[in-house]
Formats: C-alpha cells, structure tokens, sequence
C-alpha cells in the first residue's frame, strides 16, 4: 500500500500521528499546546535587495514533526506523478494528463532533484527573459486554504478532520511560516494549480514557464514577447491581463517592484544565475569564492558579509554549488568526472594519475584538501574501503564509554572524530578511489609533506589517520614508507618492514599531523599472518551464513557459495546489538593514543621537515 493510500486511509489525527512516527500523546502536546510552551521563536535576517526577512524558527519538537509531514507530502506527489505517468502510458495520453504530468517540471524550490540550476537551465539561450515575485508568497496559505486543498483536491480527498491537523502543523500567525520546513512543500504542492494554469497559456504562446517558489520566470525564443504575456512601454513593464487574472484567482499578487525583462544582448539572470548560453555564475560570486579560498590557505580565515570567520561550511557550500552548476554544462556524451577518473586509474603506464581538473575544480580541491587535512575540527579518520566505514561506526556505539577522549559534548553526534567519506565529487577533486583499497593512499601519503606546505603556517589543532589491513595490499604503501621518508634510520629495509608490521596495538607517526595505524598483527612463528578489519570479529560472528552462503574474508572474487565483505558488512550492521566489537579497542587505543601524542608534540611535529619516528 502506497504512502498517499495510506494517508487516504486515515480519518482521525491518531492515524495521521501513527502515519507520521509520532506519538499520540506527544503530537497532542505539541501541537495544541501553544498557550502553555511557545511554538516558534521569531529573528530576522537581511535580505539580498535590502530590508530584513522574518523568520519563525519552530521549536525542536514541532520541527521534527514538521519535517515527517514534509517528507510524507513530498512522498505522495512522487506517487501521484508516477501515477500519472502510467495512465498517460496506457493511455498515450489526454489534453489534462499532459498537463498535469507538466507538475513535474514546472516547480523547482524545494523538490526532490531540482535546484536552482534545474530551473535556470529552462531559460538559457533565449532572446527575452521575464521574471516576476509573487506577493507575500508564503502568507498566501492561511489554515482555511490549506485545509480546503487537502481536504478537495482530486489526488488528495482527505477526512475534514486529518486536513484540519495538517493545517494545524503547518500554519502558524493565519499563514506558512518562513522557517519551518514542511512550508515550501506545501506551498509548492498548493501552487502547482497555477503552475498548470501558467505553463498552458505560456506554451500556447510559444513562451517557457517555470517557478522556483515565488519567483516566477518565462522565456522566449522570439524577439519580443507577445502582448498576452507582457507588455513592455518605455520602462513600464505590465504581466499580460491573463496571466494577472489567474495569479489573483489563484490567492496570489504580483509583486511589480520586483517584475523585471532582460534581452539576450545584456546578462540574462534567473534565480541568481547566468543564462546567456550556458548556465553560470555571476563573475562576482566566483571571484569572491576563489578570494575566500586563498585567504584560507594564507591565513586561517576568510571575510564572509564585512566579518571575518573560519566557519568553511558556508564556502564549502558556495564552491559546492559553483561545481554543480559546471558539471550541469558538460556534455551529455562527455564522460562523467567519475568515468574519467577511473579510466586513467586503470591504466597500467601511469597508475597514479590524477584526473585533469579545471581552474575552479583545483580551487575546490586546494580548499577540500585543507577543510579534512589541515583545518579539521575533527580528528580526521581515512580507510581503505566503505565497509571499514561502517565496521567502525558499528564498534563505537558499542565501545564509546571506554574512550571518554574521543567523546566531544560540543559536536552534534558526541564524536571527537570524523570517518572520511568518499563521495563521487571527493573522489574526483582529491584522487581517491575506495575501489583500490590502500592504493589509493599511496600517493596520499606520498604528497602529503608537499601539499602540507602550500598551507598558513597556523598549526593544525587535530591529526589526520590512515587505518589500513595488514595484509599484502599495504605492500604499495609500505614500499614508500621504508625508502627512510618516514621510518627510523635502518640499512636492513626487511627489518624496517617487520618493525611497521609488528606495532600491534599501537601506531606511527609518519610527518606532521598525519599517523598510521594498521589492524593488529598475527604471527606463526616467525611467519607473519595478515590480518584486516574483519579479523577484527569473533569467529562464530565469521562463521555466519547469508542464506546458505559463507564469508569470504579474502580479496578474491567470491565462488557461489560464498558471500563478501559488503554483504558481511551490512549484515553487521543489521545485528551489531548482537556482535562483540572487542576486537576493535585497539585500534581506538591507539586513536585516543595518537590524539594526547599530537596535542603533547605538535609544536615539534608541524615544522619538522620529514618525521622519523620509532615505533610507539
């Protein structure tokens, strides 16, 4: 049964409760306890053109309610949209489901896989350009309107009484307020009315349509725009009677201080982006974020609105979004960033080479570089592959009391450290590839001293680790570690080797604020027995079998009757309340180690040259 059956089903605020995960009795108190406990807190913040924008902030108990209903509507609308496009499959097609299949473009604020840069594209390469705001968007849906279009439209047709509950946790002051999360999504499931009222007449005329929540933008290809849609007399710009009659039948206004129409010969914006050929950044935007970047790498910090602040979160975003909006104009039949990446790590003649990046992408990896290595406000965590990830995760839940200095009250999750995540984008800007394993360090390591130093002199507060298998694909790492780069003075390499290998349940320090830290070793004799993460486990937990399939705890492919390690991962994590993770403490022994031997020698360790460092 479908989540929006679901909801169909539900006649009273108990159900829609049981719907949403909430309790009863807590969905009671918090919603209608507004006399006895204050449901929102008000601030303003300033707005891009000047003025300020009020905000009303819910409290955390309204919020994560709001964002449950958020995530339900948006649920539904996905299944009323697939929905509509079987029927118009089967049916191939009608006038209305056509239209109402167009829902699914036209809004781009606040939907699942569309942004800003969805909805510029729409626009680029046009002739004319229009945009307008709608009036007091938000304060458009009072209680009544939102309970009515939940309570009468077709795809909804909920119970008077669930529609009344909804309208309950959305509204707040007879409006949506700005600030809680499910407000853009019932204001866009709302308007998508209007959005199929607007689009019908703009294609009639030969015009584009789209709408990123109050902002409304339509474009042509013609050298001016018909009289239906705008007419343009000296500098007075008046939305075509048409268009105005459906916004004002629809509860809304025109916001004519705001209506504004841009020809392709001057720079074409929509929501903030260029749109003249191919999308982009303002010039400006970009020259501030690469600004930003090298003030980071010089001093520390950067000036963000007249303050200067470390914060990177706030840059991260911005070259985030600059990234996306160049990865939005490559070709479609140009290989991804991934693609190209992979293809030149497979190539024997020249196994590390790293993918050419653009000018900007080298500025996000120099600021990528310097956020998780250098500026870390965690201590930083780097392993071979995603089912490590998930191995550690699983061990500090269960042993997080026995390392009280790894638990930060301050950090949302109580995490002093930081497990690195390999996304697609991370992996292409900064070289790494979790499908090489320890690979994929090697050459980490080995430009670690070089890119240490392109940083401020200020010294790193926290370490950065490298938790690899002891086994024989820590060879290709071993190979630099032994040329006398990082380990202690010895003419016998095979002894040096041995020396690295043995450091059960410690670590090295290998230069600057980066250390080493290798699974416990086990030895025959005097025969060493390689070990990795998953021997890190019981044996009765190894010994589990998935259906009638055993674990293949080896880096060969696994035979029919074998499972591998990303199913024995998952299946870990699904029974970690049952496993022992005593294996696991002494790899956090030797975190909590590294974190007091960092703080204690940082001073000596930042400026030295190339560290040399017995074992610990």
């Amino acid at each position: 049964m479908t989540r929006l059956e679901l909801l169909q089903q539900a006649l009273k605020r108990n159900e829609l409760a049981r719907l949403l995960g909430v309790d009863y009795k807590e969905f009671i108190y918090v919603i209608y306890s507004g006399k006895n406990k204050p449901l929102y807190h008000e601030f303003s913040i300033p707005k891009k053109n000047g003025g300020q924008r009020i905000i009303h902030a819910p409290n955390d108990q309204l919020k994560a309610i709001q964002k449950k209903l958020s995530n339900l509507i948006l649920d539904c609308n996905d299944e009323i949209r697939e929905a509509v496009k079987l029927s118009k499959q089967k049916d191939n097609g009608s006038k209305n489901q056509k239209d109402e299949r167009n829902l699914n473009t036209l809004s781009h604020g606040f939907e699942r896989g569309r942004s800003i840069i969805s909805n510029a594209k729409m626009h680029r390469s046009k002739k004319i350009v229009l945009n307008f705001d709608l009036k007091d968007f938000f304060d458009s849906f009072n209680p009544g309107r939102v309970r009515g279009y939940f309570t009468n439209n077709k795809n909804y047709m909920l119970s008077n009484e669930v529609s009344k509950a909804i309208a309950k946790i959305a509204c707040y002051n007879n409006g949506l307020p700005q600030g809680s999360p499910c407000s853009p999504v019932i204001a866009n499931t709302i308007a998508g009315i209007l959005d199929i009222r607007l689009n019908k007449i703009c294609k009639k005329y030969g015009c584009s349509y789209s709408r990123y929540a109050d902002d409304i933008t339509i474009s042509t290809r013609k050298k001016q725009f018909p009289r239906k849609i705008v007419k343009i007399d000296g500098r007075n710009i008046l939305v075509g009677k048409r268009i105005e009659k459906e916004i004002l039948n629809s509860g809304f206004q025109i916001n004519e201080s705001k209506t504004r129409v841009e020809f392709n010969h001057s720079r074409q914006s929509v929501t903030g982006l260029i749109v003249n050929g191919k999308i982009n950044t303002k010039r400006e935007y970009w020259r501030t974020a690469r600004a930003q970047v090298n003030s980071v790498i010089k001093t520390g910090s950067y000036v963000l609105d007249g303050v200067e602040t470390s914060n990177l979160s706030i840059l991260d975003g911005r070259l985030n979004f600059i990234y996306e909006v160049d990865k939005c104009n490559k070709s479609k039949k140009e290989k991804s960033n991934q693609e190209k990446y992979d293809v030149a790590k497979t190539k024997k003649s020249n196994d590390n080479k790293k993918a050419e990046l653009t000018m900007r992408e080298e500025t996000y990896r120099k600021f990528l570089y310097y956020k998780y290595f250098y500026g870390n406000s965690k201590i930083e965590i780097l392993t071979e592959g995603k089912t490590d990830v998930i191995y550690l995760k699983c061990a500090y839940k269960k042993l997080s009391n026995l390392f009280p200095a790894l638990y930060s009250p301050t950090n949302k999750n109580g995490q002093r450290w930081h497990l690195f995540n390999l996304k697609e984008k991370v992996s292409y800007l900064l070289g790494f590839n979790y499908s090489r394993g320890s690979d994929a360090l090697k050459q980490f390591v080995n430009d670690y001293d070089k890119e240490y130093r392109t940083f401020c002199k200020k010294t790193p507060k926290l370490p950065v680790i490298i938790i690899l298998d002891n086994d024989e694909g820590f060879n290709g790492l071993l190979n630099i570690l032994v040329q006398g780069r990082y380990c202690v003075d010895k003419d016998d390499k095979k002894e040096v080797k041995d020396c690295i290998r043995e450091q059960a349940n410690g670590y090295w320090h290998l230069t600057h604020n980066l250390y080493l830290i290798l699974t416990p070793i086990s030895k025959a004799g005097s025969t060493f027995v390689d070990t990795n993460m998953e021997s890190l486990f019981p044996q009765d937990v190894l010994n589990w079998k998935v259906g009638n399939k055993r674990f293949n705890n080896s880096n060969n492919p696994s035979k029919p009757d074998e499972y591998g390690k990303l199913i024995f991962a998952k299946t870990i994590k699904n029974n970690s309340a049952v496993v022992s993770f005593d294996g696991f403490k002494p790899i956090f022994n030797a975190i909590a180690a590294i974190l007091n031997d960092y703080i204690k020698n940082k001073e000596q360790y930042v400026h030295d040259d190339h560290t040399k460092q017995k074992k610990k």
